[in-house]
């Protein structure tokens, strides 16, 4: 699977959907994740493997995705991510599993595409 089309292609959905719900819904959806995940006494990498976690124990694949994508662009390790992961089995039991195992494919795509970047 190609998690990193996937990504794009929910954002291409959500352009479509605030230009419907008006600009005004995206603006303040975006100003307020900005400001939630601006560094402080948490810094933003563990921000987006908190919101990973969430991702998974909602069941939300788009959330789990994006999170991810951001999280490995800020430096995280399949080894940081395997550990959300885990921590996110006791929440999310049985279906956390399967969400799991979709995050630890995407991420390590990300990983990969990250690593051959660096080269």
């Amino acid at each position: 699977m190609d998690y990193r089309t996937e990504v794009k292609e929910a954002r291409a959905k959500n352009v479509r959907m605030y230009q419907l719900v008006g600009p005004e819904a995206s603006s303040y959806q975006n100003g307020l994740y900005e400001v939630c995940m601006k560094d402080g006494a948490l810094d933003r990498k563990t921000k987006e493997l908190i919101g990973l976690g969430i991702g998974i124990c909602v069941r939300c694949e788009a959330c789990m995705y994006g999170h991810i994508e951001k999280a490995v662009a800020l430096g995280a390790t399949i080894e940081e991510i395997a550990e959300v992961c885990k921590v996110a089995l006791i929440m999310a039991g049985g279906p956390g599993t399967a969400y799991s195992g979709k995050a630890i494919a995407c991420a390590e795509e990300y990983i990969a595409a990250r690593d051959a970047k660096q080269r």
